[in-house]
């Protein structure tokens, strides 16, 4: 097998280091970002953080960067592989470093591999298929070390990743955070009931500010909002030994961040990207920007710009650097996580992608009767308890995408 291979069927979090034919070494991370790493050619270093490269030498504060955010006065991100410090440049998903000329570069997807694909009627529910084999053993191989959690959500990614993990139902513990009268809580006990599988609900212990101040040193102040102020309570409550295992990845295939309007049309600015994917048009985030869309090979119309913005802007910068934010020995683990997936995805037809047909066939494939259950709504008389939500989902999608931009 080749090293391209071997890293093409990997899934979950880490980071890879390996030697190429001519004895240079070379590092990525996982498809999604799940580990990120940052590195300086000074230092001539890597590391998972600014914090940890701290440990080596003093570094110099960015101040074009930092005076973006204010964290934890401003939630965010920092995005196209911007650090706090200069000199330090975070290594993204679909990018590798050599560690000899400390340069990143992007290795996929190629322009070959955006200029072939095509995905008709007959190819679209194979490609299906062979996702929901690889989900299903890479379930099973984190099912398989033991007792496992998974923060359940009402939405789709987490009822994908569910549905793959029939059959385990003994090691498998779900849970979700938060008043026990939101409808995603409603509808998360409803999943694990319809599935067998043990559910509680976890009550949000309010974080001192000394926690949120350690948690935003351990990501090396790369991004803070939400998840950050749950930094108390999954340290409380972790469960001793077990991996945790979340759906992030598998809105790939249902195109939540872009709309049909995109597909094949090749024309998008930097502002109009920003505001997609929610940060600041600032002079350091706009140059970073044109860089990274200059970066990307042949021309690929604004579907596929954003699907790669989800990649290695949401989840890579996002996403993978909270990653080291909360005090737990064991890091959650993507199964949708890996080229392989991203590869389907980016390869499906956009026009089924955006009716959400990924999502019906792969449930149908996996877990047919899971579809009784709908997402993100209430069932029979029970909507009458959520009005606000019912309401909520009549506003038109093109409307909600006005008030809230894609990510």
């Amino acid at each position: 097998m080749t090293f391209e291979n071997f890293y093409r069927d990997l899934s979950g979090k880490f980071v890879v280091i390996w030697r190429v034919a001519n004895g240079m070494l070379k590092v990525r991370e996982d498809a999604s970002g799940g580990y990120p790493a940052v590195f300086s050619g000074d230092l001539r270093s890597v590391a998972s953080t600014v914090s940890i490269l701290q440990e080596l030498e003093t570094l110099e504060e960015d101040k074009d960067v930092t005076s973006i955010f204010n964290f934890p006065e401003n939630r965010g991100f920092l995005p196209f592989g911007l650090t706090s410090r200069k000199g330090v440049h975070r290594l993204m998903p679909n990018f590798e470093l050599d560690l000899e000329s400390f340069e990143s570069r992007r290795f996929w997807p190629s322009a070959e591999f955006l200029g072939n694909r095509k995905s008709d009627e007959e190819s679209f529910r194979p490609l299906i298929n062979d996702a929901a084999e690889h989900v299903k053993s890479v379930v099973n191989a984190i099912l398989s070390t033991g007792n496992t959690v998974m923060y359940l959500s009402g939405g789709h990614d987490s009822r994908m990743t569910i549905a793959a993990c029939k059959g385990h139902e003994k090691k498998l513990f779900c849970e979700t955070f938060g008043d026990k009268k939101t409808i995603n809580a409603y509808l998360a006990q409803k999943v694990a009931e319809l599935g067998g599988f043990n559910f509680r609900n976890v009550s949000v212990v309010t974080a001192p500010r000394e926690d949120v101040s350690a948690w935003l040193h351990r990501t090396g102040y790369a991004m803070y909002d939400p998840v950050s102020e749950l930094t108390t309570t999954i340290s409380k409550e972790e469960t001793p030994g077990a991996f945790q295992i979340g759906g992030t990845g598998a809105e790939l295939a249902r195109a939540t961040n872009w709309t049909d309007r995109d597909i094949g049309n090749p024309e998008i600015d930097v502002s109009t990207l920003l505001k997609r994917i929610r940060v600041p048009n600032t002079k350091v985030i706009h140059d970073a920007a044109e860089d990274w869309l200059a970066g990307i090979p042949g021309s690929p119309d604004i579907a596929t710009i954003m699907d790669l913005a989800k990649i290695e802007q949401i989840h890579g910068c996002w996403a993978g650097a909270a990653t080291y934010g909360h005090n737990i020995p064991l890091p959650s683990l993507y199964p949708f996580s890996g080229q392989w997936w991203n590869e389907i995805c980016l390869t499906l037809s956009p026009t089924e992608r955006a009716k959400g047909r990924a999502y019906v066939e792969y449930m149908d494939i996996v877990w047919p009767e899971m579809r009784q259950l709908p997402v993100n709504k209430a069932i029979g008389l029970d909507r009458f308890k959520f009005w606000k939500e019912e309401a909520k989902a009549m506003i038109p999608s093109r409307l909600k995408r006005l008030i809230r931009p894609l990510r």
